[in-house]
């Protein structure tokens, strides 16, 4: 199927790579069917809806970055996604850039959790306080390497 997306025009997708959020993202209810167009030369990916075009999230695998990072995940949670174990838990969490990269922020507070056996999704509140919604990108850029790596 093709999908119009914000950033890469026209795409071809299938169905399989869709993921469906039941209540849609805060702020965007309405919208319940993304797919992530990933970047290859990026870590940077996109939650693109394939519903409104003008719906895309950057996001980031903050856990493909090496860093201590962790999600508890209530029991209702794992229930309503179909969660049966870990090995198919895919966490994104949502960028903001800024006109200076080096500005922009991840918000490790609200991730996005991702089943990805029946791609199943819903973006959840964190329950460890050591985590918010502005914590600096760059942080985790240079935890992952300390090679000169493109960011977007």
């Amino acid at each position: 199927m093709e999908v119009e997306t914000k950033y890469d025009g026209i795409i071809k997708i299938s169905e399989s790579d869709v993921i469906t959020f039941e209540d849609g993202i805060p702020g965007f209810e309405d919208a319940k069917k993304f797919v992530v167009v990933i970047h290859k030369d990026s870590m940077i990916q996109i939650l693109q809806s394939i519903e409104d075009s003008n719906i895309a999230l950057p996001v980031v695998n903050i856990m493909e970055m090496d860093v201590k990072y962790n999600v508890n995940i209530s029991g209702s949670i794992i229930s309503k996604l179909g969660i049966k174990d870990d090995t198919g838990i895919k966490v994104l969490n949502v960028v903001s850039i800024k006109e200076h990269f080096e500005d922009s922020t991840v918000n490790l507070l609200a991730p996005v959790v991702i089943n990805a056996d029946n791609m199943k999704a819903k973006q959840i509140i964190s329950d460890n306080n050591n985590y918010g919604v502005r914590h600096p990108i760059l942080d985790f850029i240079k935890t992952a390497d300390n090679k000169c790596r493109r960011c977007i």
